[in-house]
């Protein structure tokens, strides 16, 4: 996931300013920092998740990248989104201290979780059915309280993995995966009032959810 998030990050800050002081910051924003060789040794493997190795081997790289991003974001874009990239930038420093507890975690379970089918639990194919089975009006309330629609879908990840993996890997690592969906949902700054609000659409006939909320 965390991954995701680093290769993501071009796409959250949108489009790029045509302001001379920000080029320097463009060029660092829109360079992977993982070698193709590196993603193609990933793939390779079939793991969902990335091993503690192929981290450690670009951590200084990933590291300047989502500070350039966040850098570029502050300085250079007018209009700025819903995401909270200081969140971002904290969490892969700490990730890439091989001492701390975070990824003392990752590096625990990463193994045992990539065994696991995880397209074959239920849970997984819940997901993107009940996302579907919104009405458009749900996403149009959400742009209405400017809600990130991500935070939705991290919300109901979150029980989802934390099961997988405690059920598979053991309570360990159900804990870890619950702190990994915890620190996406705090990049798209996810409030404990969007939270509720999606407890109350996921609950209920989305026709007794309204604006007034």
């Amino acid at each position: 996931m965390l991954l995701f998030l680093v290769l993501s990050l071009s796409v959250l800050l949108g489009v790029r300013c045509e302001s001379d002081p920000c080029d320097e910051l463009w060029e660092c924003v829109r360079t992977i920092p993982i070698s193709k060789e590196a993603l193609a040794a990933h793939k390779a493997t079939g793991d969902i998740f990335p091993s503690n190795e192929l981290f450690q081997e670009n951590c200084d790289a990933l590291v300047k990248f989502v500070k350039c991003g966040r850098d570029y974001e502050n300085d250079c874009i007018e209009e700025r989104r819903p995401h909270d990239l200081d969140a971002l930038v904290d969490n892969v420093v700490e990730f890439c201290d091989e001492d701390s507890a975070f990824r003392k975690a990752y590096a625990a379970h990463v193994g045992c979780i990539n065994r696991i089918n995880i397209t074959a639990e239920a849970c997984v194919s819940e997901i993107p059915r009940r996302m579907g089975s919104l009405p458009l009006k749900t996403y149009h309330l959400l742009a209405e309280k400017n809600i990130e629609p991500n935070c939705m879908l991290i919300h109901m990840a979150k029980p989802c993995a934390v099961e997988i993996a405690g059920g598979s890997c053991g309570e360990d690592a159900g804990q870890a995966a619950g702190d990994v969906t915890d620190r996406i949902s705090a990049l798209y700054s996810c409030s404990d009032s969007d939270v509720e609000l999606f407890e109350e659409i996921l609950a209920g006939p989305s026709s007794e959810i309204d604006s007034t909320h």
